[in-house]
């Protein structure tokens, strides 16, 4: 069986509160198996889009019985993936040519991540955020900020210059 996993991330301010939306549905049936919130207080856009990635692929690396589709509004994450940028950020020790990654932390957990599902067999395509279960996925985000339970690490600890 196939299932697709949707996912979107938001934030109000960039930086500011954050939130991600994962729904994962199988489809043509249209059965929502699961949906994912959550809020954090100060991140960015970009890593909310990660996040919700991440979390979109620990659902299908569980999941061993199921093949996924993993789609996202971010082309920001889908390029990375399917134009390899990651693996070439990895082959160049987490730089991009002449400086250092940007959101290095999250793209090291992704590529971990995307190895073991795409072993299942996994796929990432780029979805409008026009369609409906990207809608759905963005208003989890969006309810994700305004209930901001999470701290954001990364982020927080390369703000304040590593401390």
């Amino acid at each position: 069986m196939v299932r697709h996993a949707f996912c979107d991330g938001a934030c109000s301010g960039n930086p500011g509160p954050g939130g991600i939306g994962v729904v994962v549905a199988e489809l043509p049936t249209k059965e929502v198996i699961e949906e994912i919130t959550e809020g954090y207080r100060l991140t960015t856009n970009n890593r909310m889009e990660l996040a919700a990635f991440i979390k979109a692929l620990h659902v299908v690396v569980d999941d061993k019985e199921n093949r996924y589709k993993v789609h996202s509004d971010s082309l920001y994450v889908v390029d990375a993936i399917n134009k390899g940028y990651l693996d070439r950020w990895r082959r160049l020790g987490w730089r991009c040519a002449d400086r250092a990654l940007k959101n290095k932390d999250l793209w090291v957990l992704v590529h971990h991540l995307w190895v073991i599902a795409s072993k299942q067999k996994a796929t990432i395509t780029y979805l409008s955020g026009e369609d409906k279960w990207m809608r759905q996925a963005d208003e989890l985000a969006k309810g994700g900020i305004y209930n901001p339970a999470n701290i954001d690490s990364g982020y927080e600890c390369i703000r304040e210059g590593g401390k």
